[in-house]
């Protein structure tokens, strides 16, 4: 089994009332559970520069602030200071307003504490909030020349069809995933 120090990394830009619950969620988990306890840390990149985490603060919880450089200039922050910090062997980025299952985090490092393949990356699929039983996004295809290039796979399969989630359930290569749930 392998040494697993999981780092969540969170960007936001004024919209507290989404992370500051999912940060509160994710820690109460950590905090409560013996499993992830000093295994699973969080880093919120904070783009707005006026989020609190005071209420939440302790040893498993970095906010580092930084100028609006949009979603990706805030993963990217964030992973050149989890590099720096050395810490983490992985990294897993999600979005700020995810409704986690929070469950996924035992799954997550227990995978990557079984895994054979040091390129193992795990991403989740996104289903719709107004709509739980439909797949908003699982991965997309990379189109190279074309205007729009993402091209998502499984967008509105409706998983109450067994056909469908059977369909879904394979493992379908895809050149990219979204930031609401990769590591």
């Amino acid at each position: 089994i392998h040494d697993v120090r999981l780092n969540l990394s969170i960007t936001t830009f004024n919209r507290q009332q989404y992370v500051v619950p999912t940060v509160q969620r994710v820690l109460n988990l950590v905090r409560s559970s013996a499993i992830l306890r000093g295994r699973v840390r969080v880093l919120v990149v904070d783009n707005a520069s006026n989020l609190d985490l005071s209420a939440v603060a302790g040893d498993d919880l970095t906010l580092v602030r930084n100028r609006n450089l949009g979603g990706a200039g805030g993963f990217a922050r964030g992973l050149m200071h989890l590099r720096t910090e050395g810490w983490a062997t992985h990294v897993l980025f999600m979005d700020d307003d995810i409704a986690l299952e929070t469950e996924s985090l035992v799954r997550t490092v227990a995978l990557f504490g079984f895994a054979r393949d040091t390129q193992l990356c795990v991403h989740g699929a996104m289903l719709s909030e107004e709509r739980p039983w439909m797949q908003f996004e699982s991965g997309s295809k990379y189109l190279w020349r074309s205007l729009y290039p993402l091209r998502a796979l499984g967008q509105e399969d409706d998983l109450r069809d067994r056909r469908l989630a059977l369909r879904d359930a394979r493992e379908r290569r895809f050149a990219y995933s979204a930031w609401w749930y990769t590591a």
